[in-house]
């Protein structure tokens, strides 16, 4: 085991000063004559100034300190050597290197050497001057073992690390720790984000300026290379983890927290984001996942696929000898990593890694991914991994040259093994104590597994006096407004302001108003306004909404609205009413197909059990046709009257199904991590209850829905949406499926990309979608190409449909009032479909999709051939 490393504390500092106090206050002159006693004689004035110098002496030691910094390398490669430990000689006073081998160490005491050390290396002291400040850059030598003392089996003229690595794959199962029944351990985490290499675009924006004048007394902080890092984001969590197989399950509970940040208000959220759960980095796995994408692992199935290795030596690492091999990606576009493996001579387990993902991979805004992780055996053989480090640079616009460093640490202590727990313990993967944020500086001191570094207590110090500053409060809360469409103003929101004002032809000039209560109103109760009047049509709108959440632990909600507004055809608002930027642009313009509604609805929503999740619900709409709608009552009856309005009530359910699905929750919402292994499902019945609240129609209405996106490796990754419904009753055509075409240039997943608008029509209907992206996995094949990092997709979108006779004379019957019904048909026994092929990454933004409509050629205005382009921000 590493040697723990303790930072200078307070309490250090304080039992220096009582000791040098004391050796004053006991010291005597040269000739034993008391100094305090032999002012006696002397003149007052004298006796005076004396009495001053040893008053203040104390005071003038403690305010010299020695500082040394500098960095430490491997002898041999001039490599970093991250986690070297560093401590004054002879006490416990110490740190350890970062990352790129830098390390600061300061105390108050006397000290004269300092001694370096790292597993694998030999030991290393160097003199220092104490009280001053000085640099020293220490070179380590490898307690190496010549290979030939070594036996490796390998085939004639092999690489020899061939044969270490087929050794590894064949003993994954004994030392990986998904082999192990269960475990579990108290984690320790710290996350931190800096915003570095501030171009002259982003020093002039308000908020930079404001935050780097709040700081202009404090001493700046620096990079290794001398550059000024603005501090935005520290976290430390203290958490335990728990985990077990058949079936698996994984829970973290959040016990405490400490974080700091710019606008950073929700500590909640980001206690669950940062949690040792979604942080998990296990090399055994063949993939990796890292920012949407999957990076092969260096001791995966496929290594020789991806890899190149070399051998370089062997040594001990603590009471494990270890082959030290480093590895190479074949192609340096591929998603793979290149650095240092110790793997152990004895179970050829992995001992300690420490890999890059360099700019060159093809992975969008990323300078660098750095990995560096050691591992410790268990009872059971398989490896808990006891120290973990992350360094992620990224730079998101090249034009404003400004990067983002994260640096993630997390550390494991107390691991127990093969303890499996009853299933209803991991009922909640994701659980934070209600006092998680409620402790204080003392606490971290005695509870934290590795000390701050003197760089870390000072972001904790400038992030304080960031957010004290009024001006950063400004332009942080004039950042939130811009991003969720509301304006904080205490305990209530005003907003959302894009809905303030619009201007379409039906309503001509249309004003709008709106407030909601927040959490600092209530933690479980959310009450929301919104009002509106329109020049043109001289209606008053309006949306009153009530959520209630009733348990945060269990999630249990329920939701009541009351609403009269103006939507279009086609455009479900409940499923684009949270995006209040595109809402507010639907109602720009010319709106197709408009119609006035009044809505009343109660829903409730709770977990039965974990990934069962049903929700109930009551709705009464009446539908008012702003355009030519018409339709008749008994299409048989020619002598039926023509109507042009309805209402209806419906009594629902919607019951979703997503096994081993994790959640982040905010105080009113969950948000789906999307867990990949398994689809969700979303099955929904409605019934249309004829006659009451004067509803004009009785149906039945059945859906389901199927979501899944596949991690293929190597193939890249699949994506399918698999969805079908059926409406078992006769009802004019905006009740049934009118399909969701698109005519613009701009493409979208939501929509068949070369079907007409209001071009079919399907009371009985299933959909099939596949996007499959190879993740360059073709592209960075093709030489020339492969520069451009460019991905190749693949698309198919397949729709089968059907309209009962009892819908189709509806339909004609409407068609007969010259209404847009005209343009309607249906699909008569044969899919509509289309194939599509497309680029994406063009510039790092730009998506260009290619589609062929393969049936109902024979139509009007049939495209068979188009092109869409949309941008998208993917890593």
């Amino acid at each position: 085991m590493m040697a723990k490393s303790f930072q200078t504390s307070g309490k250090e500092l304080t039992g220096g000063i009582r000791q040098n106090a004391a050796f004053v206050s006991s010291n005597h002159s040269t000739d034993g004559t008391n100094p305090i006693a032999y002012a006696n004689w002397l003149t007052p004035l004298t006796g005076l100034l004396l009495f001053l110098f040893i008053c203040f002496l104390p005071v003038s030691a403690v305010a010299q300190q020695t500082t040394v910094k500098g960095k430490v390398t491997d002898m041999s490669t001039g490599e970093a050597i991250p986690f070297a430990n560093v401590v004054f000689s002879g006490t416990e006073i110490g740190t350890s290197t970062d990352f790129d081998g830098y390390y600061t160490l300061t105390s108050t005491q006397d000290h004269d050497s300092v001694t370096i050390s790292y597993i694998g290396y030999v030991p290393a002291s160097r003199s220092i001057q104490a009280n001053t400040s000085q640099t020293i850059h220490v070179a380590l030598k490898e307690t190496t073992t010549t290979l030939r003392e070594v036996v490796i089996t390998a085939e004639r003229g092999e690489n020899p690390a061939y044969a270490i690595l087929r050794k590894v794959v064949e003993n994954k199962p004994k030392n990986d720790k998904r082999s192990l029944k269960a475990y579990e351990y108290e984690n320790y985490s710290k996350v931190e984000l800096d915003v570095g290499e501030l171009g002259k675009a982003l020093k002039v924006q308000p908020i930079i300026k404001n935050m780097q004048a709040a700081l202009d007394s404090m001493p700046a902080l620096m990079d290794e290379q001398g550059q000024k890092l603005l501090p935005i984001f520290l976290s430390e969590t203290l958490s335990e983890v728990y985990y077990r197989t058949d079936p698996e399950y994984k829970k973290e509970k959040i016990l405490k927290t400490r974080l700091k940040g710019v606008g950073v208000e929700d500590g909640g959220l980001m206690s669950q984001l940062l949690g040792a759960s979604l942080q998990d980095y296990n090399f055994y796995q063949n993939w990796l996942d890292f920012l949407d994408k999957q990076l092969v692992s260096p001791i995966s199935d496929s290594w020789k696929s991806y890899y190149d290795y070399e051998l370089v030596d062997s040594l001990y690492i603590e009471d494990d000898f270890c082959y030290r091999i480093e590895a190479f990606p074949k192609r340096k576009q591929d998603l793979a990593f290149n650095g240092t493996l110790w793997i152990t001579q004895k179970e050829y387990a992995l001992k300690q890694i420490d890999v890059r993902l360099r700019e060159s991979a093809n992975l969008n805004f990323i300078d660098e991914i750095r990995v560096q992780q050691q591992l410790i055996r268990t009872s059971a053989q398989p490896w808990l991994p006891e120290k973990t480090r992350v360094m992620l640079t990224l730079r998101p616009f090249r034009l404003t040259d400004a990067s983002l460093l994260m640096k993630y640490y997390a550390s494991i202590e107390n691991p127990v093994v093969n303890e499996a727990r009853d299933q209803n313990f991991y009922r909640q993967a994701l659980e934070v104590a209600n006092d998680a944020q409620m402790y204080p500086e003392d606490f971290w001191i005695q509870n934290r597994h590795d000390s701050l570094s003197t760089a870390e207590i000072q972001v904790f110090s400038m992030l304080d006096t960031i957010n004290a500053d009024p001006a950063v409060r400004r332009s942080v809360g004039f950042i939130k407004a811009l991003a969720s469409g509301y304006i904080d103003l205490g305990s209530i929101d005003i907003g959302p302001y894009p809905l303030f004002f619009l201007y379409n032809q039906i309503e001509k000039s249309r004003f709008g108003f709106g407030v909601r209560t927040n959490k600092d109103f209530s933690q479980k109760l959310r009450i929301a306004g919104f009002g509106a009047y329109g020049t043109g049509d001289q209606r008053f709108k309006y949306n009153l909404t009530a959520n209630y959440i009733f348990s945060h632990r269990r999630w249990t909600a329920a939701k009541l609205v009351i609403e009269r507004e103006i939507e279009q055809v086609g455009l479900d608002p409940d499923l684009v009413r949270d995006n209040y930027f595109f809402y507010a642009s639907s109602k720009w313009g010319n709106l197709t197909s408009p119609y006035f509604y009044q809505n009343q609805s109660l829903s409730l929503q709770t977990d039965l059990w974990k990934g069962v999740t049903p929700t109930f619900f009551f709705r009464h709409t009446g539908f008012d046709p702003l355009y030519p709608f018409a339709y008749v009552e008994q299409a048989e009856n020619p002598a039926s009257p023509v109507l042009h309005s309805f209402i209806t009530s419906e009594l629902g359910t919607e019951l979703r199904l997503s096994y081993q699905e994790n959640f982040v929750a905010t105080n009113f919402r969950r948000i789906s991590l999307n867990n990949g292994k398994w689809p969700v499902l979303n099955f929904r019945y409605v019934y249309g209850m004829k006659g009451v609240l004067d509803s004009d129609f009785e149906y039945h209405e059945l859906s389901l829905k199927v979501f899944q996106r596949l991690r293929l490796g190597l193939l890249g990754n699949l994506s399918y949406t698999l969805e079908g419904g059926q409406i078992l009753n006769p009802l004019p055509y905006p009740l049934l499926q009118v399909h969701l075409g698109n005519e613009s240039f701009f493409y979208t997943n939501a929509a068949f990309n070369l079907m007409n608008y209001m071009e079919f029509v399907s009371d009985q209907y299933a959909a099939l979608r596949l996007l499959h992206n190879f993740d360059g996995q073709v592209m960075n094949k093709i030489p020339g190409i492969r520069r451009l990092n460019l991905r190749l997709l693949l698309e198919a979108n397949v729709l089968y449909g059907d309209l009962s006779a009892e819908n189709q004379k509806l339909l004609n019957n409407s068609a007969r009032e010259n209404t847009p019904a005209s343009e309607l048909s249906t699909l008569s026994g044969q899919p509509y479909v289309e194939v599509g092929y497309g680029i994406e990454n063009i510039l790092r933004f730009i998506r260009i999709d290619f589609f062929h409509r393969l049936t109902y050629l024979d139509k009007p205005d049939v495209r068979r051939f188009g092109i869409k382009v949309s941008g998208q921000l993917a890593f």
